[in-house]
């Protein structure tokens, strides 16, 4: 379980000083893998949220520029605005963290995404493509990218994880299963590559990708796709990786993909955004790739002692990924149906 870092005392003098928000209750919520929130109710006023963003006060910045950006150029769905502070901030940093704070979003998560929601989604982060390309972050420093098809970089950090895990006193049962199928893992990953037109995909304009546009960070009104938070895993890349990501993390069931909800998140996202059939191809292979990192970061944290992240999210990646493998060309031809 999550531990909070501030004391509701310390919220409310944080949120005092800083924008100047009379906290009437605190509530800290538990859900979520890394960041820290409180839902700030606030007497005759909305509702906010407090967010620890991370120790990375650029990265945090940055994200916040992104909010502002998107609420300043009438992007149609809701989405975090973080509140500037009385000297004129989005982000204050103590030693705990980075924080900053925006008015609360109404609404649930889905507890699915099925068909009809996938297309809204797909919509959403098609209208979430068009408004971020005006956003200017040429010149900042220290950005991260996934590096899914730089394969030495890729290559290097699955490895470093590998022998992280491997040097475990206390092992799973999956880091067993993964310590036993890594080598072919990395080698269907060289395999992939091999088919991969990497110096088109470098090429391709990059963008602040949302980059985990997944159902927890989907908010819906009346079983409505109205708006989404949580710009944590935000990265510099091509639009297709945020596609990908977005049908990766939504259209995954029992360790496969559900064809009916990918061909929605792909309907609603070409009904807005028109990417050409070269950019669909990379869809698979970007998968590929991002879930295996995903997964060799995941055990690779769960060998640190204070680690937050849940085992099951290594369960579910390692089935997904021998099903890939085993049905490669097969979902290759279907992906290439639906994009058609």
């Amino acid at each position: 379980m999550k531990e909070r870092d501030l004391d509701p005392i310390e919220v409310d003098r944080l949120l005092q000083s800083n924008w100047g928000i009379k906290a009437e209750q605190t509530n800290f919520v538990t859900m979520g893998d890394s960041t820290l929130n409180w839902i700030i109710k606030v007497a005759d006023k909305n509702d906010c949220v407090l967010r620890n963003a991370g120790s990375f006060r650029h990265y945090v910045r940055f994200q916040c520029d992104v909010l502002s950006y998107l609420a300043e150029s009438e992007f149609p769905y809701q989405a975090p605005k973080p509140l500037r502070t009385r000297h004129g901030e989005f982000v204050v940093d103590i030693k705990s963290g980075s924080y900053f704070v925006y008015p609360f979003i109404s609404g649930n998560t889905p507890s699915e995404i099925d068909r009809i929601k996938s297309v809204d989604v797909g919509k959403m982060l098609a209208s979430y493509h068009q408004h971020i390309e005006g956003f200017e972050w040429e010149g900042r420093l220290q950005l991260r990218s996934k590096n899914l098809l730089e394969s030495d970089v890729f290559i290097d950090f699955i490895q470093r994880c590998k022998d992280m895990v491997g040097g475990k006193e206390t092992k799973s049962k999956v880091d067993l299963v993964y310590l036993g199928r890594f080598e072919g893992l990395k080698s269907f990953y060289e395999k992939v590559m091999a088919s991969v037109d990497v110096d088109y995909y470098g090429l391709l304009p990059k963008i602040p990708c949302h980059g985990d546009f997944e159902r927890r960070n989907i908010i819906i009104q009346s079983d409505k796709v109205v708006g989404f938070v949580d710009l944590g895993g935000i990265t510099i890349d091509p639009r297709i990786c945020d596609l990908q990501s977005c049908i990766q993390l939504n259209c995954v069931e029992n360790g496969r993909l559900n064809m009916d909800t990918v061909n929605g998140v792909i309907e609603g996202y070409t009904s807005i955004a028109r990417p050409r059939e070269r950019e669909m191809e990379l869809i698979l292979p970007l998968m590929y790739a991002e879930m295996l990192r995903t997964l060799s970061w995941v055990l690779n944290e769960r060998a640190k002692p204070d680690t937050r992240v849940e085992l099951v999210e290594a369960t579910n990646r390692l089935d997904t990924l021998s099903w890939i493998m085993e049905n490669h060309s097969d979902i290759q031809k279907s992906l290439g149906v639906l994009t058609n």
